[in-house]
């Protein structure tokens, strides 16, 4: 479960990097700042945008429906069941303090009170909604349907691990 887990972490994480990078760019290119503190209520305005970015969060926090989920349980599993299992308790501290700042932008920026100085910002249009609905339809499949991408994954480890010895 361990070497499936980070394998299966690498790829979700890279989904999820990718869809906060290009929102973060498409945040910036409608509202021109960088300034996260002085943002707010996005989400009426560019509620797809708000969406996508939502579901990368929650991705990234580990919840179920998401491929973040299925990352963190196998590897959390793959602690666990390991001699070291104390690494579990870093590992679940640093899923909180995902938590913390994930949620704390996800609501300053689209979610709590309209800032002044942002009126009218455009939602996603045409080819931007299409990689915006990709990944996030990629992190929900593979949230929803981990064995598309696990059972691949095992094939892959198990001659790895039988010729490292920890498989026989």
């Amino acid at each position: 479960a361990g070497l499936n887990g980070s394998v299966f972490q690498m790829f979700a994480h890279g989904i999820m990097t990718g869809l906060f990078f290009a929102l973060v760019g498409l945040v910036y290119e409608k509202a021109h700042s960088r300034e996260i503190f002085k943002m707010g209520g996005f989400g009426r305005m560019m509620p797809g945008v708000a969406t996508a970015f939502t579901v990368a969060g929650l991705s990234s926090l580990g919840l179920p429906a998401t491929a973040g989920f299925v990352a963190e349980l196998l590897t959390f599993l793959g602690a666990w069941r390991s001699d070291h299992s104390w690494w579990l308790f870093p590992a679940v501290a640093g899923t909180f303090l995902t938590a913390i700042y994930v949620l704390r932008v996800t609501k300053q920026i689209f979610w709590g009170p309209p800032a002044s100085g942002f009126h009218d910002l455009p939602d996603a249009r045409g080819p931007e909604w299409v990689a915006l609905v990709v990944l996030v339809f990629v992190l929900v499949l593979f949230g929803m349907a981990p064995g598309l991408a696990v059972d691949p994954v095992d094939t892959a480890t198990v001659p790895l691990l039988i010729r490292l010895g920890v498989l026989r």
